[in-house]
């Protein structure tokens, strides 16, 4: 195991490694590890937190309501072609960046929209309710198996949702089970 504080010629090195064994968004860390003299789990791990940091600073610094207008109009206009979208109007970003940016705006979008009918006491159609509650536990499942967080915000909301509408929450609890992926289905049988 590799100890050594990582230089400028590592972080190149691994950049370009990492570009060059990427295939369909799968990067292939062993193969990488063997290049770089370094644990497979280290260098997953250091470049994560080097490319997160540089994505949240690159996001934050430079992302404004312009360009989520322009970003929401490109998707209108060429569809989810994030590469081509880049190409054309966002530079600074890459098409996974701008992909991720997008869907996090609908899902807040979604969110906030139910959300306010919710706190409204508004009738809802039990059918966008159900796909809303089996999406939100899905994405809590994620976070909670993944990060051991959840959005408070979000929790509020399905507890006066769970009081409001009545929901058999059997049926849904088990769509929801059903659509868990198989390492989410097997954390759960080993929690009962």
């Amino acid at each position: 195991m590799n100890k050594t504080k990582w230089t400028e010629e590592d972080k190149q090195k691994l950049a370009e490694l990492v570009n060059k064994y990427t295939i369909k968004n799968r990067t292939q860390w062993k193969q990488i590890s063997q290049h770089i003299n370094r644990p497979a789990n280290q260098c997953k791990a250091y470049f994560t937190i080097v490319v997160q940091q540089q994505n949240s600073k690159k996001c934050n610094i430079q992302w404004t309501p312009s360009n989520r207008i322009k970003l929401i109009a490109c998707v209108a206009i060429y569809g989810k072609k994030w590469e081509l979208i880049r190409k054309l109007e966002f530079n600074d970003y890459s098409a996974e960046q701008l992909r991720q940016k997008y869907l996090l705006f609908i899902r807040r979008r979604k969110r906030i929209n139910l959300g306010q009918k919710i706190q409204n006491n508004e009738q809802l159609d039990p059918q966008i309710f159900n796909s809303y509650f089996i999406e939100h536990f899905l994405y809590m499942y994620k976070r909670i198996f993944e990060s051991d967080q959840t959005d408070f915000y979000d929790d509020l909301i399905f507890k006066k949702a769970l009081t409001l509408y009545r929901t058999d929450i059997k049926e849904i609890v088990l769509k929801i089970y059903e659509q868990l992926p198989p390492k989410y289905k097997a954390m759960c049988a080993e929690s009962k």
